[in-house]
């Protein structure tokens, strides 16, 4: 066989398949293939130029695929397919030898150590040096008949066993012909002797005849040094000797604690096989720690005080080997010897006698009514500080639940929704408890006041209890409101705090009563003088013990401790303070033993005799916010485009609170910030501004009298003007609001909100100032405009065009600017300037416009007015006309024939 360059290839390693093929390996030329019954032969790598060309060894399985050792790995060739497809395995590693055992697995000797491979291309296992082998390059292999490995390498030979894999590795002065052996140089004989090619000539050997030397070994002590210095029985440590003979007869050695570095060196008595030799030591009895072959010493750094047991012994072959020990004490400071310990705890000892004397003599000093005050001091002073945290709080909060809320209203993925649900619920949480505390607050200072008016308390426990019917449904419990066909019961109340006594009893009851339980909301009329409201629940109960203390301030019962349940301990309290402030009691029936539950029942007077003047006070009752943590937030149903021509002017000292707001405002205003109110009024004085939101805690000029000045000044006395706070006192609103400004909004603040509330005070300003010029008449121009100025006439040419065009409901801005030839972005902006409105709400008011128009002259169905006006989609027209107009059609048709009907029966 030639190359395909004319030269004469030379063989490498050629094997026979089980077709009678014979398969030749080549160095360079890649493999061929000759088959004597057609005296054919083949160039493999001509057909596939994938095969590697540099061949070692060839092995031929029994399944028909042919493996190759190569100077790239390993390689699969398929040799019943023409095209012989080919899979490389280790690529990047030499492989000089190929076999394969009893089981079929495949045993590859290569430049990365010796491996066991499945016929489906795994690694089994891998041994190299870290695994005992004395080199990481294998040569060649045999396997004999007990399936053990031989495997050579330029460092000896190894006997690997694959079921234990215990490796024995054999060297010249065990008899063979030199530690390096020749690359794929093995064979085995018809008599299961194994042959094994060297440098020196060749290895022969019976496999089952070789056997490990059985004498043991015998180790000690060679020597040791301390600080660099070889230690002899004349060395000191300390003011010590360290030892009294010489090193190899030594069993104990004592050091300084200063002297904690040092070395030992060991070896054998028996000076053969060095090159084999390894070491393992130990230190109190720890894992034995193997050391490279050759290393005969051991070095201790920055040893702690104490006693060690230092042993060691040698390895080779799996011959045994004496242990030989050495104690080593190393001395403690003087701080650490027993007699210190003992002292220092007599001294601790003492000292702590003397303070527990000292304490108790104080606390026996102390009367009752001194332990009172301490208490009572304890308790404002804990109240004073959550009342002062609760204004820091408020900033932060806003930033947690501003963006929470953008977040649940924008994104609708469910697992993430869940998280934005819980953060929300969480913080108002927070919100709640720094409410409660000022309430606390405000009850012990004496100016929590109250003011009562007559409610319907049916309507308003019937609201608390639809609140919570979703958070009842969720834990799975059984939440009902009894009245006994009570439908109105009128109770003087203070309504806003009214709510708060029943949230916290409701609230309580769910939190402690499990899945599955029963809660039970009740009001009834007890006599002529009381009503009674319960709030039953069949939960764990509440000790007998504990029903004095429960509402105590910041006490917490047993089963809620033991069942982890969040609380604060303040809820209870108020409730107590507030039925009381109401003039009534408040009373608690609980039991452990099943049938176990709990019953709040809140006893109130009727009438308000019971009241002075200055409580009578007639206002409207508040809406329940009570459940607004289970709550998504509302999403603003629509913005107009980005960067408005708005300018507004942001003043706050919390940087933080100052980016966010100018973050979230900035896509739809153009926003300056300042840090205090005299950099404010600098900046409005010289500066053309639409609106300005300001903290009302700054320093050099708070935002109420930033406000003041405003109000008082001729140019800049139009501005709205917004005041952000965490005071949430009513004496603190009302000046902020005599101040002069438009909205008085207290933190957190919904960002959704404050944008709202933005819009709506510019669309009032703008409203009003177009009212005053005339913009806003449209009216008018449903049919045509008299007047003839340069606008008039592009709102003459806009109205002519949308009256034509009314009827038809692809009417769109493109079509309208075309038409009145103008570009879509100049026609918005001028429309915007003449009416304040974009173009697409222009032509959306004058359908609905027009069609009030037509449902009040006459009798036209809806859907034909729908039609009239462009609506091909009556529901729509709907929605449409009760955005703009408040009532549906229908409705407005009604009242417009009622107003008629009036007229008429007037006149």
């Amino acid at each position: 066989m030639r190359s395909a360059e004319g030269v004469l290839p030379t063989s490498h390693d050629l094997v026979s398949d089980n077709q009678g093929r014979l398969w030749v390996a080549t160095m360079g030329f890649g493999l061929f293939c000759y088959d004597h019954n057609r005296d054919l032969a083949l160039s493999i790598n001509a057909i596939n130029p994938d095969i590697q060309r540099w061949v070692t060894r060839v092995y031929a399985a029994a399944d028909g695929r042919l493996w190759l050792g190569t100077y790239d790995g390993l390689e699969c060739i398929n040799i019943h397919d023409e095209r012989y497809p080919n899979e490389r395995y280790l690529k990047r590693t030499i492989v000089y030898d190929i076999k394969a055992d009893a089981e079929q697995r495949l045993w590859l000797a290569t430049s990365a150590g010796l491996f066991q491979m499945s016929q489906q291309g795994d690694t089994l296992l891998r041994f190299t040096t870290q695994q005992g082998m004395p080199s990481q390059s294998v040569s060649a292999l045999q396997i004999d008949h007990d399936g053990i490995v031989w495997a050579t390498s330029n460092r000896g030979l190894s006997r690997v066993d694959p079921k234990s894999g215990h490796i024995v590795n054999f060297y010249s002065g065990d008899g063979l012909q030199g530690n390096e052996f020749c690359k794929n140089a093995s064979m085995s004989d018809h008599q299961g002797r194994l042959w094994f090619g060297g440098s020196n000539g060749v290895t022969f050997f019976q496999p089952n005849e070789v056997r490990s030397g059985n004498h043991p070994w015998h180790v000690r002590l060679l020597g040791m040094t301390l600080n660099g210095q070889e230690v002899s029985s004349l060395t000191r440590s300390g003011n010590q000797f360290v030892t009294e003979q010489p090193m190899f007869m030594t069993e104990r050695v004592e050091l300084d604690f200063e002297d904690n570095a040092f070395s030992l060196f060991f070896g054998t008595e028996e000076l053969n096989c060095p090159e084999t030799m390894q070491f393992e030591y130990s230190l109190n009895s720890q894992p034995w720690q193997r050391l490279p072959v050759g290393v005969n010493s051991v070095s201790f750094s920055n040893l702690a005080s104490g006693k060690y047991l230092f042993e060691v012994r040698a390895v080779n072959n799996q011959r045994d080997s004496t242990v030989c020990s050495l104690a080593i004490d190393i001395r403690p400071q003087w701080y650490q010897t027993w007699w210190a310990r003992v002292l220092f705890v007599a001294v601790a000892l003492l000292f702590l006698v003397l303070v527990v004397l000292t304490i108790l003599s104080h606390y026996r000093s102390k009367n009752e009514r001194m332990l009172a005050e301490k208490q009572e001091a304890m308790h404002d002073a804990q109240t004073r500080f959550f009342i002062d945290l609760t204004h820091e709080i408020r900033t932060p909060l806003m930033l947690i639940l501003s963006p929470v809320r953008q977040l649940i209203a924008a994104d609708k993925e469910p697992l993430r929704l869940n998280s934005y649900l819980t953060i929300q619920r969480n913080a108002n949480r927070i919100l709640r408890l720094m409410e409660q505390m000022i309430d606390l607050r405000k009850a012990d200072k004496g100016v929590l006041k109250l003011h009562f008016s007559e409610c319907n308390v049916i309507d308003m426990l019937g609201n608390v209890y639809a609140d919570f019917l979703e958070t009842a449904r969720l834990k799975q419990i059984d939440f009902t409101f009894e009245h006994e066909g009570l439908d109105q019961l009128a109770l003087w109340v203070d309504a806003n705090y009214f709510d708060k006594i029943v949230i916290n009893l409701i609230s309580n009851a769910l939190k402690y009563t499990q899945s599955g339980g029963r809660v039970l909301l009740r009001v009834c009329v007890l006599d002529a003088l009381w009503a009674q409201i319960d709030v039953i629940d069949n939960g764990p109960g509440i000790a007998e013990s504990e029903q004095e203390r429960i509402f105590e301030r910041f006490y917490r019962s047993s089963n809620a401790t033991e069942a982890n349940i969040q609380g604060s301990g303040i809820g209870l309290d108020l409730t107590r303070t507030l039925v009381e402030r109401h003039h009534g009691r408040i009373q608690l029936t609980s039991s452990t033993v099943q049938p176990s539950g709990s019953t709040f029942s809140v006893i109130l007077p009727l009438g308000n005799s019971h009241l002075s003047e200055v409580e009578k006070n007639e206002v409207q009752p508040a809406a329940s916010l009570v459940n607004a943590e289970v709550q998504p937030a509302a999403t603003v149903s629509q913005r107009v485009a980005s960067k408005t021509k708005y300018h507004i002017l942001i003043a706050d000292d919390e940087p933080e609170m100052l980016a966010y707001l100018q973050r979230e405002l900035s896509p739809d205003f153009h926003v300056r910030t300042c840090t205090n109110g005299e950099e404010a009024l600098y900046l409005l004085q010289r500066e053309k501004f639409t609106l300005v939101i300001s903290d009302v805690m700054m320093p050099k000029l708070d935002g109420v009298a930033l406000c003041r000045k405003l109000r008082q000044n001729i140019h800049l006395n139009h501005l709205p003007v917004i005041l952000l706070t965490a005071n949430t006192e009513e004496q603190s609103i009302i000046r902020g609001i005599d101040s002069g400004a438009d909205e008085y909004m207290v933190k957190p603040v919904s960002i959704e909100v404050l944008r709202s509330r933005v819009y709506n005070l510019i669309r009032t300003r703008e409203m009003l100032y177009n009212n005053y010029v005339g913009r806003q008449l449209e009216e008018d121009k449903l049919i045509k405009l008299h007047e003839k100025t340069p606008d008039e006439q592009l709102m003459e040419r806009v109205m002519r065009v949308i009256n034509t065009e009314l009827a038809n409901p692809d009417l769109t801005v493109e079509m309208l600017a075309d038409r009145v030839g103008l570009s879509r972005v100049h026609l918005n902006r001028k429309l915007k300037e003449l009416t304040n409105q974009t173009v697409r709400d222009f032509i959306r008011n004058v359908r609905l416009r027009q069609a009030a128009l037509l449902l009040s002259q006459g009798n036209v169905p809806v859907s034909r007015v729908a039609e009239m006006v462009g609506y091909a989609n009556p529901g729509n027209f709907t929605s449409a006309f009760q955005a703009l107009y408040g009532v549906c059609p229908k409705d407005y048709r009604g009242e417009k024939e009622l107003k008629q009907n009036v007229t008429c029966a007037d006149s």
